[in-house]
Protein backbone atom coordinates (compact mmCIF):
# COMPACT_ATOMS: atom_id res chain seq x y z
CA UNK A 1 0.00 0.00 0.00
CA UNK A 2 2.82 2.35 0.83
CA UNK A 3 4.43 1.68 -2.48
CA UNK A 4 1.23 2.60 -4.35
CA UNK A 5 1.01 5.93 -2.45
CA UNK A 6 4.46 6.90 -3.70
CA UNK A 7 3.78 5.78 -7.28
CA UNK A 8 4.16 8.71 -9.73
CA UNK A 9 1.60 7.40 -12.19
CA UNK A 10 -1.03 7.22 -9.47
CA UNK A 11 -0.33 10.84 -8.44
CA UNK A 12 -0.38 11.92 -12.06
CA UNK A 13 -3.76 10.27 -12.66
CA UNK A 14 -5.21 11.52 -9.37
CA UNK A 15 -4.03 15.08 -9.97
CA UNK A 16 -5.36 15.08 -13.53
CA UNK A 17 -8.75 13.71 -12.45
CA UNK A 18 -9.01 16.20 -9.57
CA UNK A 19 -8.05 19.13 -11.81
CA UNK A 20 -10.53 18.00 -14.46
CA UNK A 21 -13.29 17.70 -11.86
CA UNK A 22 -12.55 21.14 -10.44
CA UNK A 23 -12.44 22.72 -13.90
CA UNK A 24 -15.72 20.97 -14.83
CA UNK A 25 -17.43 22.25 -11.68
CA UNK A 26 -16.15 25.78 -12.26
CA UNK A 27 -17.28 25.73 -15.90
CA UNK A 28 -20.70 24.31 -15.03
CA UNK A 29 -21.49 26.82 -12.28
CA UNK A 30 -19.81 29.71 -14.11
CA UNK A 31 -21.78 29.06 -17.29
CA UNK A 32 -25.04 28.72 -15.35
CA UNK A 33 -24.32 31.94 -13.43
CA UNK A 34 -23.52 33.80 -16.65
CA UNK A 35 -26.67 32.60 -18.43
CA UNK A 36 -28.89 33.47 -15.45
CA UNK A 37 -27.40 36.95 -15.21
CA UNK A 38 -27.88 37.49 -18.93
CA UNK A 39 -31.51 36.33 -18.70
CA UNK A 40 -32.13 38.65 -15.72
CA UNK A 41 -30.64 41.58 -17.63
CA UNK A 42 -32.81 40.77 -20.65
CA UNK A 43 -35.91 40.53 -18.43
CA UNK A 44 -35.04 43.88 -16.83
CA UNK A 45 -34.64 45.45 -20.27
CA UNK A 46 -38.01 44.08 -21.41
CA UNK A 47 -39.63 45.30 -18.20
CA UNK A 48 -38.25 48.79 -18.77
CA UNK A 49 -39.46 48.75 -22.38
CA UNK A 50 -42.98 47.68 -21.33
CA UNK A 51 -43.05 50.33 -18.62
CA UNK A 52 -41.87 53.08 -20.97
CA UNK A 53 -44.40 52.05 -23.61
CA UNK A 54 -47.16 52.05 -21.01
CA UNK A 55 -46.12 55.51 -19.80
CA UNK A 56 -45.98 56.86 -23.36
CA UNK A 57 -49.43 55.45 -24.06
CA UNK A 58 -50.84 56.97 -20.86
CA UNK A 59 -49.26 60.35 -21.68
CA UNK A 60 -50.72 60.29 -25.21
CA UNK A 61 -54.16 59.44 -23.83
CA UNK A 62 -53.95 62.24 -21.27
CA UNK A 63 -52.84 64.75 -23.91
CA UNK A 64 -55.77 63.82 -26.15
CA UNK A 65 -58.15 64.10 -23.20
CA UNK A 66 -56.66 67.49 -22.29
CA UNK A 67 -57.17 68.78 -25.84
CA UNK A 68 -60.76 67.57 -25.83
CA UNK A 69 -61.43 69.18 -22.45
CA UNK A 70 -59.90 72.46 -23.66
CA UNK A 71 -62.19 72.42 -26.71
CA UNK A 72 -65.19 71.73 -24.50
CA UNK A 73 -64.13 74.44 -22.07
CA UNK A 74 -63.95 77.08 -24.78
CA UNK A 75 -67.38 76.04 -26.08
CA UNK A 76 -68.94 76.01 -22.61
CA UNK A 77 -67.31 79.35 -21.74
CA UNK A 78 -68.83 80.88 -24.88
CA UNK A 79 -72.27 79.50 -24.04
CA UNK A 80 -72.02 80.69 -20.43
CA UNK A 81 -71.06 84.17 -21.59
CA UNK A 82 -74.30 84.36 -23.62
CA UNK A 83 -76.55 83.14 -20.81
CA UNK A 84 -79.44 83.53 -20.24
CA UNK A 85 -80.97 85.49 -23.12
CA UNK A 86 -78.28 86.03 -25.80
CA UNK A 87 -78.22 82.59 -27.44
CA UNK A 88 -79.34 84.06 -30.78
CA UNK A 89 -75.89 85.66 -31.11
CA UNK A 90 -74.42 82.18 -31.33
CA UNK A 91 -74.76 80.31 -34.61
CA UNK A 92 -76.97 77.25 -35.03
CA UNK A 93 -73.99 74.99 -35.69
CA UNK A 94 -72.36 76.11 -32.41
CA UNK A 95 -75.57 75.50 -30.49
CA UNK A 96 -75.94 72.03 -32.01
CA UNK A 97 -72.31 71.33 -31.13
CA UNK A 98 -72.99 72.50 -27.58
CA UNK A 99 -76.01 70.24 -27.19
CA UNK A 100 -74.16 67.26 -28.66
CA UNK A 101 -71.09 67.90 -26.51
CA UNK A 102 -73.12 68.46 -23.37
CA UNK A 103 -75.01 65.22 -23.88
CA UNK A 104 -72.07 63.05 -24.89
CA UNK A 105 -70.04 60.85 -22.61
CA UNK A 106 -66.44 59.95 -23.41
CA UNK A 107 -65.33 56.40 -22.72
CA UNK A 108 -61.72 56.08 -21.58
CA UNK A 109 -60.27 52.71 -22.47
CA UNK A 110 -57.07 51.94 -20.63
CA UNK A 111 -54.51 49.26 -21.32
CA UNK A 112 -53.81 47.28 -18.15
CA UNK A 113 -51.37 44.83 -19.74
CA UNK A 114 -48.30 46.19 -17.98
CA UNK A 115 -50.02 46.27 -14.60
CA UNK A 116 -51.17 42.68 -14.97
CA UNK A 117 -47.66 41.55 -15.95
CA UNK A 118 -46.16 43.28 -12.91
CA UNK A 119 -48.77 41.95 -10.51
CA UNK A 120 -48.72 38.36 -11.81
CA UNK A 121 -45.02 37.80 -12.45
CA UNK A 122 -42.89 36.82 -9.47
CA UNK A 123 -39.62 37.45 -11.34
CA UNK A 124 -40.55 40.99 -12.33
Amino acid sequence: MKQRFLDKDWWKNTTGATAGTIIGIILTFGTTFYIENRNKAEMARKTVMITLHNLDSAIDTMEMLLQELQRRDSLFTRVCSLMPDKYEQMGNDSLILFVNTFGSHRMNITDNTAESIFSNSFEV
